[in-house]
């Protein structure tokens, strides 16, 4: 159900869509900077990260637009609607920071046995 990697969610407040081409950029940079003996599941975990952290911007969208209709329209399908995305926004931005984290720590490791 998630974004396809690299693909920009359409349907955010203008400081989502800034945050997340930021972080798409930084994510690029980050890889540049792991050689290209290091093993390539690092840079493919970069690219899972990436498609994660769109996943979450996503959801994020979702659950935004889940409250504004509840609170247009009193419908508790709406509010549970925005209570799940929220979650999974969460989930997923968390699961995009820890992936992160693991190749920064990897690519340092693999630096010091040099």
């Amino acid at each position: 159900m998630g974004l396809q990697p690299y693909m920009m969610p359409t349907k955010l407040p203008e400081t989502s869509q800034e945050n997340f081409k930021l972080l798409s950029s930084q994510i690029s940079d980050l890889k540049l900077l792991i050689p290209d003996e290091y093993p390539t599941q690092l840079k493919d975990t970069l690219n899972t990260a990436l498609s994660d952290i769109s996943t979450a911007y996503y959801n994020q969208s979702v659950a935004y637009s889940s409250i504004k209709d509840y609170y247009n329209d009193n419908d508790l399908a709406n509010f549970s609607a925005y209570k799940e995305n929220l979650n999974l926004a969460n989930s997923f931005m968390l699961i995009g920071a820890a992936e992160i984290y693991y190749v920064k720590s990897k690519v340092n490791e693999l630096r010091k046995k040099k």
